[in-house]
């Protein structure tokens, strides 16, 4: 069976769009991108009542019934809809004018749906969302080519940052990363000469290899890949960035730089990687380090820490978190 491509999906447009507006006004119409989930046929108002997904929100959108055929093959893909906004009683719908199938969406991360984030983690999501969109145009751009792939991007929503230590449960990679984007983020305020967006780009993708370093072997419990025992993750990371600069077409140098900030080290050759050879990597590797050091004064068992040693004038943390083995 021939598989047909997005790009054969014929778009679907409203001919008689300016009419349905009530006031006869001319309306204005706005153009996102939105991942299509359902629709359903409302007879009574003879039209298509569509389901469509952006930015961590359901929204509603109509089309005229008589494209219900036309609409079946769009559902579960990307498009792009030109639309006038209206409501529904007190609830917003988008009366579309023009509907297209999009093959390489603009901003993955903005129709990408997290289907297991609680709500903690959806606010995790939003400011990753927040990191990337403000990098400038060729940093975001690779990132953003990065996590083009939903795989890689939902495996980077899901991994632990490590297996026995720091944030090694569910969802811990995410909130590693972005506790090290933030902290470059704000340690470039004082650094005028730095490269923010270097900075902040390497740090969102510094550990993007653990997304096939781990995999999931059950329920709450991660281990490694063969590919993640072969290589570990600095190799794998420099791999998926490579292959996404080849993609979007990203500057050489530039990658060059991130592909550094994700394998430098201090010291005398740790591990065979290469010394720090710039401020933005060492920015990087202090919030790294900074990161993973208190997330496990956090959630180390008291029963491995002498808290009586400091004389009783510091208090065992409040939140105590047993680390998954």
């Amino acid at each position: 069976m021939t598989k047909r491509s997005i790009p054969a999906l014929k778009p679907i447009t409203v001919t008689n769009f300016a009419n349905l507006s009530r006031t006869g006004i001319t309306p204005v119409l706005q153009s996102s991108e939105f991942r299509l989930l359902s629709f359903s046929h409302n007879v009574d108002h003879r039209r298509l009542e569509l389901n469509c997904f952006r930015h961590g929100r359901h929204v509603k959108a109509t089309l005229p019934e008589l494209n219900y055929d036309a609409l079946k093959p769009f559902v579960g893909t990307i498009v792009r809809l030109d639309f006038d906004q209206t409501s529904a009683g007190f609830e917003p719908l988008l009366s579309i004018q023009h509907l297209s199938a999009v093959e390489k969406p603009s901003d993955p991360l903005a129709t990408f749906m997290p289907l297991w984030l609680d709500s903690a983690q959806h606010g995790l999501f939003d400011v990753l969302g927040r990191l990337v969109s403000q990098l400038d145009a060729p940093y975001r751009e690779l990132v953003q080519e990065v996590f083009r792939d939903d795989k890689t991007l939902a495996a980077f929503l899901d991994r632990p940052a490590s297996l026995g230590f720091h944030h090694n449960k569910r969802g811990g990679l995410l909130a590693h990363t972005l506790e090290v984007a933030l902290d470059c983020e704000q340690a470039c305020t004082r650094y005028p000469d730095v490269n923010v967006s270097l900075t902040v780009a390497g740090a969102l993708l510094h550990d993007i290899g653990k997304c096939q370093e781990y995999l999931q072997k059950s329920p709450n419990r991660y281990g490694r890949s063969q590919a993640g025992e072969l290589e570990m993750h600095k190799t794998q990371g420099v791999r998926i960035v490579t292959i996404a600069a080849h993609q979007c077409h990203a500057d050489p140098l530039m990658v060059s730089e991130i592909c550094h900030l994700l394998m430098a080290a201090s010291g005398p050759q740790y591990m065979g990687l290469p010394n720090l050879k710039m401020a933005e990597a060492a920015i990087l590797q202090s919030a790294d380090g900074r990161s993973s050091s208190v997330n496990l004064f956090e959630t180390k068992h008291p029963s491995t820490m002498n808290w009586d040693r400091f004389g009783g004038q510091y208090r065992a943390p409040a939140q105590q978190l047993r680390i998954q083995k």
